[in-house]
């Protein structure tokens, strides 16, 4: 993700900042925008996995932050598309202030 952001040009990232007392892989620095990157095998094949990975978005989601998922496919094969997406919707969030961080 952090090669995607560079090669086209996006606007920093923290990477695995604590929000809401959880870890999350990426937040646009400055948004309320999360973004979280799910590969197959730890986030596809498990059920207890999946189910974390949803109720944390619902978390999150309640608190006022947005939460937009890739899967390592989508970043790795259409990296213009993901940055397209991610793109998309910093036009639409990236000006609302974040949530304060407890």
């Amino acid at each position: 993700m952090t090669r995607l952001i560079a090669r086209f040009a996006l606007p920093p990232i923290d990477f695995h900042p604590v929000i809401e007392g959880q870890e999350v892989d990426f937040r646009v620095t400055g948004t309320p925008i999360v973004l979280e990157c799910d590969g197959w095998t730890f986030h596809g094949l498990n059920r207890s996995t999946f189910e974390r990975d949803r109720e944390r978005d619902a978390r999150l989601s309640a608190a006022g932050w947005i939460v937009i998922r890739f899967t390592y496919r989508a970043i790795t094969r259409s990296p213009s598309t993901t940055a397209d997406r991610i793109r998309r919707n910093l036009d639409r969030w990236g000006n609302f202030p974040a949530p304060d961080r407890p």
